[in-house]
């Protein structure tokens, strides 16, 4: 059971949603099988990560119907899944329910109601919100359509005005979602080397030059992103953009706004890369802006990689105590099941840069790390410590072992093995350097210099500068 549809979608439920299907299903209207009902009640047992043993289809069943009958257990499996497709869709549904309920007005011929529902909504999406981005245009283009559509039903005399209104929404919704995803398909053409062929982009621009819509915000920002893209030496559209999101963090829902820091993000890491150190400063006062304004905090939750991140960052530019407090302050937002690898690897991290080796020995033993790529970065970061403390029989028995490690688990990617076997081959060399072993240093410089896929690379470009010194 536990790699079942049935699974995995109640995998994605949360507490309070479980209550609520719950609910649902109990409900004659919906369902009508005490199996189902049944079935719900034993595997909710085992939420969140339904990974136990007993979530077996021999279990279950006996469970179920006190006999090892799996013929009838799938029959309820499918119903119980059905309901749950159901649900989440009603829950989807719940999103655009007043859309509908204009609707139903409209085509039950009921006027009253639909101008009263109509007038509702305008004021819902006009004034009770600050939003402004492509949803709130697509959501007027709608009500403009639907109230187009009731008033050629009923009343020839306004149809001029609702229909102009309708095209106006519906241009300022296809140029803000337009605009939006020709950012996100250039974003990937230049990370991944990707041909797309984006049909009318070059009329769009050409439009939007000519015509005074750049005051909307969804176009403003979008086309001020599509700026940094496209001429990123000009470092005068990073500026822009950055002001223009800061300008609008009332405008946009934070999952658009996490995005549009992304932006800022792979603009400042391709600066960073490119040699142009003053963009690491920037990165980090992005991220801090993200968390004094909640962006970065997804329901209550902070993702284990933005968390890490953030203290690659702060370390980087030398926020050592900032970076105490923030693992600190912040560790409780992390999901409970990366809650300890993430605060053990990030203190050794910072412990290793405040050139504690044993504090961050320390925290590196105290704790097997389950999930692959901490498993990966704290052999490395193990490594390199025992390198600093010239524990080098430590490291050379560790090497030996990571290589192990490297070839048997088969969730490590194709770019996670090159990268991390190339820090193991250059690492064994400066170990075998210290131990006696004749190497050539400028040998050693020409092999990291000519690898293109390796971890670590810049802590390994230190240690050969310190030996050829």
């Amino acid at each position: 059971m536990i790699n079942s549809k049935l699974i995995f979608i109640l995998k994605s439920f949360s507490k309070k949603e479980l209550k609520e299907f719950s609910l649902y299903i109990k409900s004659p209207l919906f369902n009508k099988n005490k199996d189902v009902i049944n079935l719900l009640s034993i595997s909710i047992k085992y939420y969140p990560d339904f990974s136990h043993k007993n979530l077996s289809h021999s279990f279950i069943a006996k469970k179920l119907y006190g006999k090892d009958d799996i013929k009838q257990l799938r029959y309820a499996m499918t119903d119980l899944t059905k309901l749950c497709e159901q649900f989440i869709a009603f829950k989807s549904f719940k999103t655009e329910e007043n859309f509908h309920l204009l609707k139903a007005y409209k085509n039950r011929g009921l006027s009253k109601f639909f101008n009263q529902e109509l007038l509702k909504q305008n004021e819902i999406i006009e004034h009770k919100s600050l939003i402004r981005d492509e949803n709130y245009y697509q959501n007027q283009q709608e009500l403009s359509e639907i109230s187009f559509l009731h008033t050629l039903e009923n009343d020839n005399r306004n149809i001029d005005t609702k229909l102009q209104n309708l095209v106006d929404n519906l241009d300022l919704y296809y140029l803000s979602k337009k605009l939006k995803y020709s950012c996100e398909i250039i974003n990937r053409m230049n990370v991944l080397k990707i041909d797309y062929d984006i049909k009318l982009l070059n009329n769009l621009i050409e439009y939007i030059n000519t015509n005074n819509i750049n005051e909307t915000p969804s176009i403003n920002i979008y086309f001020q992103v599509l700026k940094t893209l496209q001429h990123p030496k000009n470092e005068d559209n990073y500026s822009k953009l950055k002001q223009s999101i800061k300008n609008q963090l009332d405008r946009f829902k934070n999952e658009e706004l996490y995005d549009l820091y992304g932006y800022l993000q792979n603009y400042c890491i391709k600066q960073i890369n490119s040699g142009n150190n003053k963009y690491l400063k920037e990165l980090f006062k992005n991220y801090t802006d993200m968390l004094n304004n909640h962006i970065i905090i997804k329901n209550d939750v902070i993702a284990q990689f933005d968390f890490k991140n953030i203290v690659t960052v702060a370390l980087r530019v030398g926020e050592y105590r900032w970076t105490n407090n923030f693992i600190n302050d912040y560790q409780n937002y992390l999901n409970e099941e990366h809650q300890l690898n993430a605060i053990t690897y990030n203190k050794a991290r910072l412990a290793f840069y405040q050139n504690n080796y044993k504090e961050c020995l320390n925290e590196l033993l105290k704790v097997e790390f389950t999930d692959i790529y901490y498993s990966l970065d704290s052999r490395a970061l193990l490594l390199k410590t025992y390198y600093q403390l010239n524990n080098f029989e430590s490291a050379l028995s560790l090497v030996n072992s990571f290589k192990i490690f490297l070839k048997r688990d088969k969730k490590i990617s194709e770019y996670q093995n090159i990268a991390y076997s190339s820090f193991l081959k250059i690492s064994l060399q400066l170990v075998q350097l210290y131990l006696g072993h004749k190497r050539d240093i400028n040998k050693i410089e020409t092999l990291l210099n000519s690898t293109n896929q390796i971890a670590d690379s810049t802590w390994l470009q230190e240690k050969i500068n310190e030996l050829k010194v």
